[in-house]
């Protein structure tokens, strides 16, 4: 049976005694609140005035890199979203309502003078984010959710007050439990005696300033002893406006009453839970709500929003007068949260269609056919396995071609060897052109290799045949191309330069020992394709003497995950079953770049092998790697 590179890649990490983050979290389940966890990584799409929005990448470290003079840094350009992505009951993933979120965002854009965003790329880039994070969604029970922040921002250089050449937009994303997690009972209140957002101001956009404004109410909503703050009309100062981060809501007589004011931000959540309200025969009231006159008159008080969903207010401080006003537990209100919350959590139909749902198949397989080039280089791109991994883990065969796969690490083969068959007809014209890896490797072969040893030439990993074209035309005698990817080798016969094509999964070939005078595996050895393990099978194929030439990307390499395959090569190395002739840092794929290795093959019998664990304290099937003469 053959094992797919994510299992090797498992089971090697678990021989040299590492843990994966993602198993630990997994495992763990630590309690949620509302604050950062490192996830997989973030998405990227980048504006410029020349070339408009581009393709989109996704970004695996945490950090973004400006120039000093970026204009988000001086001049505060920036508006951002929050949504959030659930498991439902069934075990399904929905995104909560993101069309209202991209209106809501190109409102902003609009106000703040920026590019906006269209509703396609800004769906596409949240369902990207939570598919490259799903292992981070809370599970249904724990009640919790992946909380997903959309960012635009000025991210070119501002000096005079005028729009900039360059913007960007991050979408990132983090499990989270309830907002206001250690206010069970309701959450208290000040009215402090400060504006948030003027009149015809900013404060019915999500601008990032708005909330930069909020710090210092909050600090004196926390001096006077409650949690958050309320802001009355900056004009009056008598009409209630909104909490520091939620819409106000209140029960007055059975009437569901909300502020209407050009000054506030008009929360989604909100906006759902009044359609509800009505659905159900509640009258709703958006209008100006009189503090002073008003305030003595709900029975229920909350602050709707995203973040907090619909938390209740316990009382409201005004902390010029000292004056205390106290409010009931939820009834009708909690009635309206509780069913918004099963429409989000798959317990209830979702007729209102508000819930997206984000397919177990993988959205990078899906967006394959569509948009190639960004699929590409997303592979090209990625740090970790898991970046591949949660986007294909549990892609199933299409029907009718292929037997059913139960084993979790052969779906993983399956939906990596689909995804290239998506891709093979695209490939070059996608970008392919651009990974300059196999014109690096195959150069660097020929540059090794005498011409008495251009007999027999494994390609491993052929893809489209771009390393082969380059070692025929040097002469060498005979080439073997090997890929996991039938639509692939279809495409590199196409250039008649192979005179053996075998479809296959590395590190398991079909070849005999010493069969090759010579290896070349260009792009091969990366997260989630082959495994570490594929090093020692490149010497039992390869003849005494003989050359490989192969590549690693270069930040995987030097990763955690990436330890794996050092520990392979140098332990080859050690045990004289190769030695290292060549080794370079150069350019990959655009701006990424890669390790390229050439090695020789020594008359040794060093190998390495799989066995079953003898230790008693491990599983049965448990498998480690033993490297032995």
């Amino acid at each position: 049976m053959q094992i797919s590179p994510l299992g090797h890649a498992k089971r090697l990490s678990r021989a040299l005694g590492t843990e994966r983050r993602l198993l630990s979290t997994s495992k763990l389940k630590p309690a949620l609140g509302f604050g950062i966890t490192p996830v997989n990584g973030h998405v990227r799409y980048t504006w410029t005035s020349e070339s408009g929005w581009d393709q989109g990448q996704v970004l695996t470290s945490p950090f973004i890199n400006l120039h000093v003079n970026a204009g988000v840094l001086h001049y505060g350009l920036a508006v951002f979203e929050g949504l959030k992505a659930f498991e439902a009951q069934d075990g399904d993933h929905y995104v909560c309502n993101p069309a209202a979120n991209a209106a809501r965002m190109r409102e902003g854009a609009r106000r703040l003078c920026m590019p906006e965003v269209p509703e396609e790329i800004f769906v596409s880039a949240v369902a990207e984010a939570v598919s490259l994070n799903r292992e981070f969604i809370p599970d249904y029970e724990s009640g919790g959710a992946l909380y997903i922040r959309p960012l635009l921002f000025a991210s070119g250089t501002m000096l005079p007050l005028k729009r900039t050449d360059q913007f960007s937009l991050v979408v990132s994303a983090t499990p989270v439990g309830n907002y206001f997690a250690g206010s069970t009972a309701g959450v208290s209140a000040a009215v402090v005696e400060l504006d948030r957002a003027a009149p015809r101001g900013t404060g019915a956009v999500k601008a990032a300033g708005n909330y930069a404004s909020d710090m210092y109410g909050l600090q004196k909503a926390t001096e006077a002893g409650c949690d958050t703050s309320l802001y009355l009309d900056a004009l009056h100062h008598r009409y209630i406006e909104e909490f520091s981060v939620a819409n106000f809501v209140g029960i007055k007589d059975g009437v569901y009453v909300t502020p209407k004011t050009d000054s506030v931000l008009p929360s989604i959540t909100n906006k759902m839970l009044m359609t509800l309200a009505r659905e159900q025969g509640m009258t709703v009231e958006e209008r100006p709500v009189d503090f002073h006159e008003e305030i003595e008159q709900f029975q229920e008080v909350a602050g709707s929003g995203t973040a907090v969903v619909l938390s209740p207010c316990a009382s409201i401080l005004r902390v010029k007068t000292g004056r205390k006003y106290e409010f009931g537990p939820l009834n009708q209100l909690a009635g309206l949260r509780d069913r918004l919350v099963r429409i989000q959590r798959g317990e209830e139909d979702n007729s209102f269609e508000w819930m997206m749902p984000i397919p177990r198949e993988g959205h990078i397989l899906n967006a394959a056919e569509l948009d190639p080039e960004r699929v590409l280089r997303r592979m090209l791109c990625a740090v970790s396995s898991e970046e591949l991994a949660t986007a294909k883990a549990e892609v199933t065969p299409e029907e009718g071609k292929d037997s059913v796969v139960n084993d979790e690490e052969q779906k993983g083969e399956v939906a990596l060897k689909h995804l290239y068959d998506r891709l093979a007809g695209s490939y070059q014209k996608a970008g392919g052109g651009r990974v300059v890896a196999a014109a690096h490797c195959s150069s660097l072969l020929l540059n090794h290799l005498p011409v008495s040893r251009r007999g027999h030439v494994l390609d491993a990993g052929a893809g489209t045949g771009e390393a082969g074209a380059i070692l025929k035309g040097a002469g060498v005698d005979a080439l073997t191309a090997f890929d996991l990817s039938d639509n692939m080798l279809d495409e590199a016969r196409k250039k008649g330069v192979y005179d053996t094509v075998e479809q296959g999964c590395l590190p398991d070939t079909p070849f005999d020992d010493n069969e090759f005078d010579a290896i070349v595996c260009a792009g091969c050895l990366a997260p989630g394709h082959a495994s570490p393990a594929t090093y020692a099978e490149f010497c039992r194929v390869l003849k005494p003497g003989g050359l490989v030439a192969f590549s690693v990307p270069r930040a995987y390499y030097e990763s955690a995950e990436g330890q794996g395959h050092r520990f392979a090569i140098e332990t080859l190395e050690r045990v004289g079953a190769w030695e290292r002739i060549f080794e370079e840092a150069r350019s990959y794929f655009d701006e990424v770049e890669a390790i390229y290795f050439v090695f020789r093959r020594l008359d040794s019998s060093a190998r390495m092998v799989q066995k079953d664990s003898e230790n008693g304290t491990e599983a049965a099937k448990a498998q480690h790697f033993h490297v032995f003469p």
